[in-house]
């Protein structure tokens, strides 16, 4: 995390809070695009939950919504490394599809794309393989407990492949561009051919 600006090298006293923010603002954004109206009070608004009500505030609609970028997302996660057992594990697919759901979400202008899921996988597995189980009074190391803490591979795994993405978002992004805008900026291939 020191290395991708996550976490300042020269302050090691202000990781656990840096750490206990971002797992927080996690929280949130699980709470925020996760939606499950099966789980929801329907007794607040039986328009509101009816599921073939059109309504932005509908979770229903979310839920619909959603169910289509999963589907997409599941079947690269499903290809990523099928022939290592630790990504056919149900519960690391499931963190995975967490992410990528949660990432695409939050990032409406690139959404979710092919080879994302190639990005996440080393990192869920080198945090998921670094956990701690954490006993505090244990612990000799709390900053590293707190680092390696096994409740929240999930969390770090986001924090982590969030700001690679600060990066690598470029090579996803969809540039829709017309000819005619930019045909004049590269050579003509009949050009090319006949000046060899």
């Amino acid at each position: 995390m020191v290395f991708l600006n996550i976490f300042d090298d020269s302050d090691v006293s202000a990781w656990p809070a840096k750490l206990s923010d971002s797992r927080q603002k996690y929280n949130e954004l699980r709470d925020k695009y996760l939606v499950d109206p099966h789980a929801l009070e329907s007794n607040q608004n039986e328009v509101l939950f009816d599921p073939l009500t059109n309504s932005e505030d509908n979770p229903w609609s979310k839920y619909f919504s959603n169910s289509k970028l999963e589907k997409l997302i599941n079947q690269d996660i499903s290809r990523t490394y099928p022939d290592r057992k630790f990504f056919i594990r149900e519960d690391v697919q499931k963190m995975m599809l967490n992410v990528l759901f949660i990432y695409a979400r939050e990032h409406e202008e690139v959404r979710y794309k092919q080879g994302m899921h190639e990005l996440l996988a080393p990192i869920i597995y080198t945090r998921e393989r670094e956990k701690l189980s954490v006993d505090e009074e244990e612990l000799t190391n709390k900053t590293l407990g707190l680092l390696l803490d096994s409740r929240y591979v999930e969390h770090d795994s986001f924090v982590i492949f969030d700001s690679i993405m600060n990066f690598a978002r470029r090579w996803f992004i969809s540039l829709k561009v017309k000819k005619e805008d930019h045909s004049s900026d590269l050579p003509d291939v009949r050009e090319t051919i006949n000046c060899n």
